[in-house]
């Protein structure tokens, strides 16, 4: 008879127990259901029912979901939009989510809106949307200056500490950073009437982020104003001497011909396709293909010479850079890459498929964004030296110059742009005493001059580009 000894048995008991406690983590958990979703919504004080209410349902996939486990969201999965009907109701129907080890979807989080209310509350706690007979209530808003407040979040922190107890979402609306903006249009479009009516800007839900606190208003299509840029940041100049202007704060590209007169402009302020949000940067690749740098809606968009959208690529996603890819700087070097600063060296090919970052591997003045020249390599600032350094693809220093930190000529006192030229000249843009100045040094490092005058005799204000 074999004996096996009670050390020889913890080996397959342990792996046993782990086993089970893997299966068990992956069962699905308690709150998990395909729906579907339904409730009544009713005013709070009167209990009438409230038809037109807008409403919008997010899934998260979260990790646990079990007693002893905690629960963290782990991604989007799912988004639905509706409205109530004439007694209050919305029903969301069911969805299947594809099953996942160690991780489960609960029920949605919920956002609803209707002019002249803010916040909610299930009336019995917080029973599931799948029972039949849930009730939800939502706080009315009577006074155009209490609205106000809720659709700007302007309340007192006296205020806000009473708006938290016992409502949902009273303080603010609910917004959540990783849904894509094309799944609350609905949602959106119901706030933005409620703002309209009572003088606010509009918002944007979702991702990416709508910029409208410091909106412009849109420059004129014709008419000598309809070239006035504001706060532009970037030109590109092709082999024909076309000039490529981003006209940053009007959200939009505009063309110059060799003799400085308006060709054409495309663009407005926008999230959709061929729209910006402030535009930063320019690239003119060997094809004559134009990048632009679109800040505010974290991507490259690709076009055509005369305007017409080709692609774009980036973070289209909110979970593709976790938000983060905010580009300032687009260049396309002769090597055939595409390169991108958005606080770090990103590396694409020209369809937009990411290849390896680009290292650099001292701290950069970030305002400055880095330069690339033709053959590829890569310029930037140090912080705090004020240098600049010359590095390889491999993100070696091959070479350093200017004059350090300081107020005199070749000095960087607050670097705020850098380009190269076809002839390998580095030109620094550097913020000096309220003024703007230029530092131009040769592609051996010496320098070549620092100005501070334009062509026009006027002061240089804020350089760029």
């Amino acid at each position: 008879m074999t004996m096996i000894s009670r050390a020889g048995r913890r080996g397959p008991m342990l792996a046993g127990g782990l086993l089970a406690a893997v299966l068990w983590l992956g069962l699905p958990a308690a709150g998990e259901a395909a729906g579907p979703w339904r409730a009544q919504v009713v005013d709070a004080e009167t209990g009438q029912p409230l038809e037109g209410v807008a409403v919008i349902a997010v899934w998260h996939r979260r990790l646990g979901g079990h007693g002893l486990v905690p629960v963290w969201p782990t991604g989007l999965v799912a988004a639905a939009e509706t409205a109530t009907d004439a007694q209050g109701r919305f029903t969301l129907p069911p969805r299947l989510f594809a099953p996942a080890l160690v991780t489960y979807v609960p029920e949605p989080d919920l956002g609803l809106f209707k002019a002249g209310y803010g916040g909610w509350r299930f009336r019995d706690g917080a029973p599931p949307l799948t029972k039949p007979d849930t009730i939800i209530e939502m706080r009315p808003i009577r006074s155009p200056d209490e609205r106000r407040k809720y659709l700007e979040g302007a309340w007192t922190r006296e205020e806000r500490a009473q708006l938290r107890v016992g409502w949902r979402d009273a303080e603010a609306l609910p917004n959540w950073i990783d849904l894509p903006y094309q799944q609350a249009r609905g949602f959106e479009a119901a706030i933005n009437q409620e703002r309209a009516a009572l003088g606010l800007r509009p918002i944007g839900m979702g991702y990416p982020h709508l910029w409208t606190k410091y909106l412009a208003p849109a420059p004129p299509t014709e008419g000598p104003e309809a070239a006035r840029l504001r706060g532009a940041s970037a030109v590109a100049i092709d082999a024909a001497g076309f000039r490529y202007v981003a006209d940053t704060e009007h959200h939009r590209i505009v063309v110059f011909d060799p003799a400085g007169a308006m060709v054409r402009t495309w663009g407005r302020f926008g999230r959709g396709p061929g729209e910006f949000q402030y535009p930063r940067g320019l690239a003119l690749d060997r094809t004559g293909t134009l990048y632009v740098a679109d800040w505010g809606n974290h991507r490259i968009q690709r076009f055509t010479r005369e305007g017409r959208l080709l692609a774009q690529f980036g973070g289209l996603r909110f979970e593709d850079f976790d938000g983060r890819f905010t580009p300032t700087v687009v260049a396309a070097p002769e090597t055939g890459e595409i390169v991108v600063y958005a606080d770090d060296v990103f590396t694409f090919t020209p369809e937009g498929q990411r290849l390896d970052a680009r290292r650099i591997p001292f701290r950069t003045e970030t305002r400055c964004g880095i330069a690339m020249d033709s053959a590829g390599y890569l310029y930037a600032v140090g912080d705090p030296d004020r240098r600049v350094h010359k590095l390889d693809a491999d993100g070696r220093v091959v070479a350093s110059f200017g004059r350090g930190y300081g107020e005199g000529e070749g000095q960087l006192f607050d670097p705020i742009g850098l380009a190269v030229d076809a002839a390998g000249r580095v030109y620094v843009a550097d913020w000096f005493r309220g003024r703007g100045r230029v530092h131009g040094f040769a592609p051996d490092g010496r320098l070549l001059g620092t100005w501070s005058v334009g062509d026009d005799g006027q002061w240089l204000r804020l350089p760029q580009g």
